[in-house]
């Protein structure tokens, strides 16, 4: 008795009588899982929807990939808007080895970051300064029960609409300064590859004017941009994708955004690469 195989059709011959056992190839085996996990899929999918969640491979979603910002050797993390840390741990996840520079003048928050810092967790040197395109003393809206949303801008009625924690607000002087003029007389390095990361509310396109310099030597930035009118005179995403074209990036997608409950999208991360 002996066995051959001949396109995926099994011969068996025994006691000189021919049988056939026909079995399906390697091919369609494998069409056939594909076939039967996305029934799967599909079923859980349906199954989750109704409680307003979906089923989504772990590549299609950006905060688990950081937008493929992983094939970069990202040294240095240039982090303006800090608030507590939070975009620090979480970048220090993809890229352990970073030196990260993270900008706060909030006193609050600033603290709350400093401790951080320490905490012996990625290195991160902590900066009690504000930016934007020029230098001297800013007043900022700091928002009491939401301080993540404070700004140098005011705020408008659509915001308070969308986001009423933010209404109630005192007003606060920081120390303003440019990202071009503060690493011109700091000691601090920018070793290359650069990635920059502004959430500063509004004052963006602000910020990016006054780093210039700085964009130009990046690697990569990701940008928080209001598409509704949350401030006052604040950057449009046309204002700031000009910007950074004119310094040579691409836009390459949105790491997050986030919506409000009739599905519009009020606010992107969006990332941007230079090739």
């Amino acid at each position: 008795m002996h066995i051959t195989t001949s396109g995926g059709i099994v011969k068996r011959y025994a006691s000189g009588t021919q049988a056939y056992i026909s079995l399906l190839p390697a091919a369609k085996i494998q069409t056939s899982m594909i076939a039967a996990k996305k029934v799967l899929r599909n079923a859980l999918s349906d199954a989750l929807r109704p409680a307003g969640f979906d089923l989504i491979r772990r590549y299609r979603v950006p905060r688990t990939t950081f937008l493929g910002l992983r094939r970069f050797a990202i040294n240095t993390i240039v982090d303006v808007g800090a608030n507590r840390g939070q975009f620090a741990e979480e970048a220090l996840e993809f890229f352990p080895r970073a030196h990260v520079i993270s900008f706060e003048p909030q006193p609050l928050a600033f603290q709350a970051l400093a401790d951080r810092a320490t905490s012996g967790r990625g290195h991160i040197t902590p900066v009690n300064l504000a930016l934007g395109d020029t230098e001297g003393v800013a007043r900022m809206q700091l928002h009491v029960d939401w301080d993540f949303s404070s700004s140098l801008l005011p705020t408008t009625s659509l915001a308070h609409q969308l986001y009423p924690y933010q209404q109630q607000q005192q007003t606060l002087d920081v120390r303003l300064t440019t990202l071009d003029r503060f690493f011109e007389e700091s000691a601090l390095r920018l070793e290359p590859d650069i990635l920059v990361k502004i959430d500063a509310q509004g004052y963006d396109d602000r910020v990016i004017r006054g780093g210039r310099s700085v964009f130009e030597r990046a690697r990569a930035c990701i940008v928080e941009i209001n598409l509704d009118r949350l401030y006052e005179q604040q950057g449009s995403f046309k204002d700031i994708f000009g910007l950074l074209d004119g310094l040579g990036y691409d836009y390459v997608g949105n790491l997050d955004q986030t919506y409000a409950t009739d599905g519009h999208v009020v606010f992107i991360d969006a990332v941007f690469v230079r090739p």
